[in-house]
């Protein structure tokens, strides 16, 4: 309770009574004021600590949120990775898939076309295997021809030598008398036959594929064995052609000549 005093000094002073009580009314209206000013900002500062609560809640829950969708958005991150580390592995592997099959198109192609080539010398293989049969049918039967040619030939000589023997024991003549006998040789056109004729022989054997391989200690493999038995058939052949050109179309044994070419 304030006390106040009057500028009179005096006690029973009629304005200071008024104005204490004055007072008194105006300070228990402030007190009540106070404390109703008190009373509404508690009651404020309750409602402000009530929203307060209520938006830090409010952040709390989309913190949540947010942090539950970061979570989402990283477990999505992690599979999108995964899915592209597996999407460049299966272009690597697409990649490589299209590179295997240019790579085999192309030998695809380069195979076919040896193999077409194949067929093509495959063909004229055949066609030549042919026309070596046939020369070697026609060499094999002047083979053979040569064969009897040349026991016809030693016959001949054989039996030339022995009349020639016995001419030489039947027939005796004086030494003083009559002028000595000639031995009978065989003419030089069965010479050449029997020489060109064994010659021929030697030839067709040297060209047989066993006696090759022999005398090359197989060195060489069969196809070229028999690659180069064929050439000198060839040749063999070609030389028979001009079998006949040493002999003379008017000698005895020509026909035997002609049965040879």
């Amino acid at each position: 309770m304030h006390e106040f005093a009057c500028c009179c000094n005096q006690l029973d002073c009629t304005q200071l009574k008024e104005f204490n009580e004055s007072f008194e009314e105006v300070e228990d209206d402030a007190l009540l004021a106070a404390e109703i000013g008190q009373v509404l900002l508690k009651d404020q500062a309750f409602d402000t600590y009530k929203e307060n609560m209520k938006e830090l809640n409010r952040l709390r829950w989309e913190k949540e949120e947010s942090d539950r969708v970061i979570e989402i958005l990283q477990n999505e991150l992690k599979s999108m990775r995964k899915y592209c580390n597996e999407l460049k592995n299966m272009l690597e592997v697409n990649e490589k898939v299209q590179k295997l099959l240019s790579a085999k198109a192309n030998v695809e192609q380069e195979l076919t076309t040896q193999i077409n080539d194949l067929k093509q010398e495959l063909t004229l293989l055949g066609k030549a295997n042919n026309t070596l049969n046939l020369r070697y049918k026609r060499l094999h039967e002047k083979h053979e021809t040569l064969k009897l040619t040349h026991k016809v030939l030693l016959k001949e000589h054989e039996h030339k030598l022995v009349r020639s023997k016995e001419s030489r024991e039947e027939v005796v003549i004086p030494a003083m008398k009559l002028p000595q006998l000639k031995i009978v040789q065989p003419s030089p056109s069965i010479n050449l036959l029997h020489t060109v004729t064994q010659q021929t022989l030697d030839k067709m054997n040297a060209a047989d594929v066993r006696v090759l391989n022999k005398k090359l200690k197989r060195t060489l493999d069969m196809t070229d064995l028999s690659e180069m038995s064929n050439t000198m058939l060839s040749r063999l052949l070609d030389d028979l052609e001009h079998f006949n050109q040493p002999f003379n179309n008017n000698t005895e044994i020509f026909f035997l000549v002609q049965l040879i070419c």
